[in-house]
């Protein structure tokens, strides 16, 4: 990923479409997908033709936008090309959606081809749509207006709104990319069954006048956990601004006892907030409480 990110278009990025995941039934969290939860690759979901949450969605904070596929069973499904020279009219879940937001991505480079990967991105937060969505409830709104879904992430792509704006002559390309890195000074805590536990951070190292973190794009934390079941965790963000962020939920079908080792999480839900101030890491052992 990293060499298509440096390499890709000539320098300026290849663009990764990434499926969420199915695992919704399951209780799955696409946080425990590395691809799903990379920084370099744009995490797409599914909305009903309803505008309803999917049987198979999956929680998903780094999942960036959604387009429309199956729902129900009794609900349209996508229509598509298939094996040996046929076509389908049963194509479902966000492997149905990630192909079709890659058609979307590759339409917008051809309106616009200097976008840069991360150009890609911000245009995707900033002009997707959550309106059509609203009734399925659970949406929050970050403190510079954004809202987004665990499940939807900023809404449905819009891929009339993505040209306009990459076509705009006003439109300037993403500033560089700063990464800021706080250590925890808390080395380890004792998380007790159905307990939990909050770890703080203090971010004012980002601004050093070289290295200055302006807003926020891809908010990540990397984790050692001992845990006899790992299902049973939980981890949720919240930000100086307020705006909290469900990075982990509980997974009953997870019995491992491996927990997590140097394992990266992502949030895509912070996007354009100042990084600067009181970050809160909760962590909750749910003891067997789905």
């Amino acid at each position: 990923l990293i060499n298509g990110i440096k390499k890709g278009r000539n320098g300026l990025g290849s663009i990764y479409v990434w499926a969420s995941g199915n695992g919704g039934h399951h209780s799955d969290d696409c946080n425990c997908d590395g691809y799903a939860n990379s920084i370099y690759t744009l995490s797409i979901s599914s909305a009903s033709d309803q505008g309803d949450v999917p049987w198979y969605s999956e929680t998903c904070a780094s999942t960036f936008a959604s387009t429309l596929s199956s729902g129900t069973h009794l609900q349209r499904r996508i229509i598509t090309t298939d094996l040996h020279n046929k076509c389908t009219n049963n194509h479902t879940g966000t492997s149905a959606s990630a192909p079709i937001a890659a058609g979307v991505f590759a339409l917008l480079l051809e309106s616009n081809r200097n976008l840069t990967w991360r150009d890609v991105q911000h245009l995707t937060v900033y002009t997707s749509n959550s309106i059509s969505l609203i009734k399925a409830g659970n949406w929050s709104k970050n403190s510079v207006g954004l809202n987004f879904h665990s499940k939807f992430g900023y809404g449905i792509l819009d891929t009339n709104k993505l040209i306009e704006w990459a076509t705009e002559k006003d439109w300037e390309t993403s500033p560089p990319m700063f990464s800021c890195y706080i250590q925890s000074q808390d080395e380890s805590n004792l998380l007790s069954s159905r307990g939990e536990i909050s770890i703080n951070f203090f971010v004012d190292e980002c601004e050093d006048g070289t290295n200055t973190v302006n807003f926020i794009e891809h908010a990540q934390i990397q984790i050692n956990i001992d845990h006899s079941h790992r299902g049973d965790l939980s981890i949720e963000v919240f930000s100086p601004s307020g705006t909290n962020s469900l990075l982990l939920h509980p997974r009953d079908e997870d019995d491992s006892t491996a927990g997590f080792s140097n394992w990266t999480m992502t949030s895509v839900h912070f996007w354009g907030e100042d990084p600067r101030g009181l970050w809160r890491v909760k962590f909750k052992d749910n003891g067997g409480i789905f």
